[in-house]
């Protein structure tokens, strides 16, 4: 068959992805790439997205997630390989839903993911937090004395 051979290869040349911080409207596009590409895949669907029904539900599951809420930069999302790597095909490139541009962030955040850059924004954020309170802190300390004068003692 013409697919078999046109994935051949292609699954084991990427590394594999993980978790990636999908928003809602990421998620309301992947529902509706599995609605509309689900014909076109029906036949190799099996072979290709493991277990289709459970990705829908975890899909679905991400849309119903109050975390979006409180946490509009999204839910983190497990997502195979070889999902990943349909989705990339199957998703179109730009894709608003409402004034967001999901599509191109969802294929972005894809893509970075199969190729092993994916950093997920909230944990960079925090570390650069961190690492500006410890520039803060060593300007305010230039000799590393803080703690002396509170009788601070660890270590």
């Amino acid at each position: 068959m013409v697919a078999d051979r046109d994935w051949d290869g292609l699954l084991e040349a990427l590394p594999g992805t993980g978790a990636i911080r999908l928003t809602r409207n990421e998620l309301l596009l992947l529902d509706w790439v599995l609605c509309m590409q689900s014909g076109l895949m029906i036949s190799v669907a099996e072979d290709i997205v493991g277990d289709w029904h459970e990705f829908r539900m975890r899909v679905w599951r991400g849309i119903l997630d109050q975390a979006h809420l409180a946490e509009p930069e999204g839910i983190m999302f497990e997502i195979d390989e070889t999902d990943a790597i349909v989705l990339l095909v199957a998703l179109p490139t730009t894709f608003n839903w409402g004034a967001e541009d999901c599509g191109f962030s969802l294929k972005a955040k894809l893509a970075t993911s199969l190729d092993g850059n994916y950093t997920d924004p909230i944990l960079e954020r925090e570390v650069q937090e961190n690492a500006s309170e410890n520039a803060t802190e060593a300007v305010g300390d230039p000799k590393g004395e803080a703690g002396a004068a509170t009788g601070d003692i660890t270590g």
